[in-house]
């Protein structure tokens, strides 16, 4: 396909193992433009979105800009399609009124957005992007929501265009396999919004809005909720006179079920009218959806699609267990004592991105023969910093062996009492590549 459109402007890579996280490492050192274009394969776009997506970036604090999503529409819509619609409908409303609000919004949807390149290139990003952690685990999944908490974290802003000009036209799953997408949104959503929450936490400060309208619900907005708000306004009405009481109730279930359920939906139904016959299926959807984030809460650490043909074959590779490790006594280098310090890296280049890798051999091929793989490091902030001889427990090398090296690094670090600076030997270290 590159071939036949212009082979001097479109370049296309690969990686070993599909990993979104690992595809994006390995182009974005290769862009030269001052804007970065993501988009998803199955996305159509109207002809006038370009001059829209970059025009907030004559704002030279703006880090990213997202776009407003509709369904494609098919020919005989189903249940699955007019829950698709409604969501997207909904998500398009919380983003708009969050960023409206106070700046923030949940997360930038990687279905098509735009990010100021110089973001994306900068090493620290590669090196967090590369090494986030979810709890004991190495999280290679969710890189939609890493990516907007970072912009923010970094003190850039965001904006979404939301006009039909900049309206991009999706896809989602027409079936029973909706339902798995939607486990797969939602766990997503807890490890995102719980990280905003209690280890960034800044958004109290920054996006007080947001952080009650769209993080705190992951917490506080239950489908049990609803009933018991209604129980309640039954039992403290009970002593009205009858026909104030039957008012205030129904008013009341009005409310409650029917207005805050539809009031984000309000442009879908302008444009498909005949979409309101299905409005009790979507309220309905909006309870059994609860149990659906009960799922998620439950299964945190799992990250499979479910939901796509051949997308879950290098799952293995979304959350990675990191191992139990020990110090050990090295001859060949110097002792060390103190907190033994982990990298990891999805992509050796694209982490390393000074460092010049001579070469490489699994960990399973060093088990017998003992060889080392080694590399120069000129990372600015981390040379100085030590990494310790270790090695893993024979329980996790067994398990994860195929995905592990054993690197040696030559630091330099400074005692920071005399000011001498020590040369170390060598440094032993697992990466995960």
């Amino acid at each position: 396909m590159a071939v036949q459109i212009d082979l001097n402007k479109i370049r296309v890579m690969s990686v070993a193992r599909a990993n979104k996280r690992r595809q994006m490492c390995r182009a974005i050192p290769q862009v030269t433009t001052k804007i970065t274009v993501f988009a998803d394969d199955d996305v159509v776009w109207p002809t006038t979105i370009m001059p829209w997506v970059l025009a907030p970036f004559e704002d030279t604090t703006m880090g990213a800009v997202g776009t407003s999503q509709r369904l494609i529409r098919p020919a005989r819509p189903t249940m699955w399609t007019f829950l698709g619609s409604l969501y997207l409908e909904r998500r398009n409303f919380d983003c708009s009124a969050c960023l409206n609000m106070d700046g923030g919004l949940p997360c930038l949807s990687g279905r098509t957005v735009a990010y100021r390149t110089r973001i994306l290139q900068d090493e620290n990003f590669a090196f967090h992007f590369t090494n986030e952690t979810w709890r004991q685990c190495q999280l290679n999944a969710d890189d939609d929501n890493f990516m907007t908490r970072w912009v923010f974290r970094h003190g850039w802003k965001i904006k979404m265009q939301y006009d039909q000009a900049c309206e991009v036209q999706t896809t989602l799953e027409n079936g029973p396999t909706y339902l798995k997408q939607c486990l797969r949104w939602v766990r997503s959503n807890w490890r995102s919004n719980l990280t905003s929450l209690f280890v960034e936490r800044h958004y109290w400060r920054t996006q007080p809005w947001t952080t009650y309208a769209v993080f705190q619900t992951t917490l506080t907005a239950w489908a049990v909720m609803d009933p018991i708000l209604f129980s309640l306004i039954f039992l403290a009405t009970r002593d009205w006179v009858a026909a104030d009481r039957t008012l205030a109730l129904v008013f009341a279930g009005f409310w409650i079920f029917g207005f805050a359920k539809t009031v984000k939906l309000v442009g879908h139904f302008g444009r498909y009218p005949k979409d309101l016959a299905l409005l009790p299926i979507s309220i309905l959807f909006g309870y059994a959806h609860g149990i659906i984030k009960l799922i998620g809460l439950c299964t945190l650490y799992e990250t499979a699609w479910g939901s796509r043909e051949g997308a879950d074959e290098d799952d293995r590779i979304r959350m990675i267990r990191l191992p139990p490790y020990m110090p050990t006594n090295d001859s060949s280098g110097p002792e060390v004592s103190g907190n033994i310090e982990w990298i990891r890296c999805d992509f050796i280049i694209s982490l390393l991105m000074s460092a010049s890798v001579v070469s490489s051999m699994p960990f399973s091929s060093w088990l017998d023969s003992d060889p080392l793989i080694t590399c120069q490091h000129s990372r600015s902030d981390l040379q100085g910093k030590t990494s310790y001889p270790m090695k893993m427990s024979e329980e996790w090398t067994q398990q994860h062996h195929e995905e592990s090296c054993l690197v040696t690094l030559p630091f330099s670090s400074r005692n920071t009492t005399t000011g001498a600076d020590t040369e170390l030997k060598a440094s032993q270290m697992f990466v995960i590549c």
